[in-house]
């Protein structure tokens, strides 16, 4: 896979450019001009804004946008995985517009239009422009062609009519046993490959991130019990065990006032605990413990203990847990994002495959 994509002809080069050398006023877009204004999009990838004037997308389609992303992006020049070859490159995505032509609004989930109002309107509207004498070529499309098609397809039938076009209609498998069918969807690569992807989602990537937070975790509770125990005696850990029990009781704020002093003692050090061996970790505390005391007593300065950084200040792993964890999050909401542009993708490929089908169907002269 190359690295990159050829940009669109309209598209300049890439400039990296913040702001106006002058003015030091910031600069976005491709054309690398302040907001004064202009309706703009904001990049799901490099987090940029564009005009989009500048993108050559109608101002009408404001409303339609799902998934923006920019030129460089969708090229690997720019994004969060530019450099990542295994991870396919974004594409924008939008919205379905409502059936209706002159509106620009989003259709409502399950439906084709954007309100029952302008579902209505919308047929309202073909009945009555269907001609009562059309002259019709063999072969033409027409509003005329539609309504026909749909009136056949019913067979008179009032609720069969209202059906046509809901997502059962559309969405659901199709249960004709034909060769054609199977043909056109089961055999299609296009979502077959899309398929495969969201199921590797679900059984192998998903899974194992999961697993990796869980690995995490429970290094970060048995980092936590090594410095308790090394900050603290077990008489100590008990008073202080007590006294977080109590703290959790109905009355915690006077019962932790009035408790006794001593329960409280303050942490000598914390190690920083950063180790890059995290999945094959098996040491218990108390033998890390043992092991940490004795190098101790050694001359020279104590760095690691089983491959564990054992530094109380350690600026070069610095709140390296909290970033850990973000990292793995950051990688479980990046792929929620990517499942769900697969089902886009899935249930788009899906309603295209089973239009071809039914007209397939109706031309055989199969009922669907």
């Amino acid at each position: 896979m190359p690295s990159t994509l050829p940009l669109p002809e309209w598209c300049p080069p890439y400039s990296p450019k913040k702001k106006e050398p002058v003015t030091q006023q910031e600069v976005y877009c491709i054309c690398k001009k302040p907001d004064e204004g202009e309706l703009m999009v904001g990049c799901d990838g490099c987090d940029d804004w564009f005009h989009f004037k500048c993108m050559k997308i109608p101002e009408v389609y404001r409303s339609l946008v799902f998934a923006f992303f920019c030129p460089y992006c969708q090229s690997g020049i720019t994004g969060k995985n530019k450099d990542n070859f295994n991870v396919e490159l974004p594409r924008t995505l939008w919205k379905r517009k409502c059936r209706l032509s002159s509106c620009y609004e989003p259709c409502e989930d399950k439906s084709k239009y954007c309100s029952e109002a302008h579902g209505l309107l919308y047929m309202q509207n073909l009945v009555a422009n269907v001609s009562r004498d059309s002259n019709l070529k063999e072969g033409s499309e027409s509003q005329d062609d539609l309504l026909k098609q749909m009136v056949s397809y019913s067979n008179g039938d009032v609720e069969s009519f209202k059906n046509i076009g809901k997502e059962s209609f559309i969405d659901e498998d199709l249960t004709v046993d034909a060769e054609v069918v199977k043909e056109i969807v089961d055999k299609d690569q296009n979502l077959n490959e899309l398929r495969s992807n969201l199921d590797e989602c679900d059984t192998i990537t998903l899974p194992r991130l999961k697993e990796n937070l869980e690995v995490l975790q429970k290094y970060i509770d048995w980092l936590t019990e090594v410095n308790l125990k090394l900050n603290y005696n077990e008489e100590e850990l008990k008073a202080r065990e007590e006294t977080m029990n109590l703290n959790n009781g109905t009355n915690s704020k006077k019962r932790s006032k009035n408790g006794n002093k001593n329960t409280r003692v303050k942490s000598k050090k914390n190690i920083c605990g950063y180790t890059a061996d995290i999945q094959d970790f098996n040491i218990s505390v108390d033998d890390f413990i043992a092991e940490y005391k004795g190098n101790q007593e050694k001359e020279e300065p104590l760095l690691q203990v089983y491959n564990i950084c054992v530094k109380a200040k350690c600026n070069k792993h610095s709140d390296w847990t909290s970033m850990k964890v973000e990292q793995v999050k950051q990688q479980m909401r990046s792929l929620d994002t990517y499942r769900e542009r697969l089902e886009i993708l899935i249930r788009t490929r899906k309603r295209q495959l089973h239009v071809q089908s039914y007209e397939k169907l109706i031309e055989l002269g199969i009922q669907p």
